[in-house]
């Protein structure tokens, strides 16, 4: 008991000394999971964008609320080729899944996209992960020097994420749901908060560094949302 409560304390100096340091509040630490699922089953209906789909399935967080009689409707975005036809393949003849084949960006048009493709296992790497920062994969090779002879460039279509909300009308969200390996900040800066109702932002802090995660959080709090935070990851819910 003594132990835990010191660790309790530990923890809660250092979220004062950080605020007082450097002007900011961490997120709150909490089951993600639980507390998401708890706001979104309180609607009678859910309305779902997720960005960086990937298949559908691998370390998806969505993918159980697209199972529920409660979907109203589901736009997930994935701009690989191989990755999008699986997604494909798992949502065909849903008609309350819309699927967008692009990368989300600045501006409309095409952009090179960097993937780690090992299937001949080259590596012991054992994900094939993308980003649109080619630096970002290649933290990795500290790991794995040999992960530098399998980075590929992929060249996809992208869109702006106020177009895909726009074109899909969905102005109106309970869930937005963002992992872009390390692109997730530049995608929340990007979104049309003036003219979007968005209950719920669940994304990946991981690859965000210490000013991208601090200049995240401040971007939500400014937008009403309470933040709540576990490991690699942070859940926003909006007050109200």
């Amino acid at each position: 008991m003594p132990t835990t409560l010191s660790n309790r304390l530990v923890r809660i100096l250092q979220v004062v000394y950080r605020r007082v340091r450097y002007g900011y509040w961490e997120p709150i630490e909490a089951n993600l999971e639980a507390f998401l699922k708890t706001t979104l089953l309180a609607s009678h209906s859910i309305d779902i964008i997720q960005v960086g789909a990937n298949d559908g399935v691998t370390h998806d967080l969505v993918y159980p609320f697209l199972q529920e009689k409660m979907l109203h409707r589901a736009v997930l975005v994935e701009p690989l080729p191989e990755a999008f036809s699986r997604l494909r393949s798992l949502h065909q003849g849903n008609p309350k899944i819309t699927l967008e084949n692009v990368a989300i960006s600045a501006t409309p048009g095409s952009v090179t996209m960097y993937t780690v493709d090992d299937e001949n296992r080259v590596t012991t790497f054992d994900s094939k992960i993308s980003s649109l920062d080619r630096a970002h994969l290649e933290k990795f090779i500290e790991y794995d020097p040999r992960i530098a002879s399998v980075i590929r460039e992929e060249k996809v279509q992208s869109d702006t994420i106020a177009n895909v909300i726009c074109r899909n009308e969905m102005l109106k969200l309970d869930l937005l749901c963002i992992d872009a390996e390390g692109y997730d900040y530049e995608i929340l800066k990007m979104v049309p908060w003036e003219s979007c109702d968005i209950r719920a932002v669940f994304y990946e802090q991981a690859h965000l560094g210490h000013e991208g995660r601090v200049a995240s959080y401040r971007l939500l709090r400014s937008m009403g949302f309470r933040l709540y935070q576990h490991g690699r990851d942070v859940l926003g819910i909006r007050s109200g």
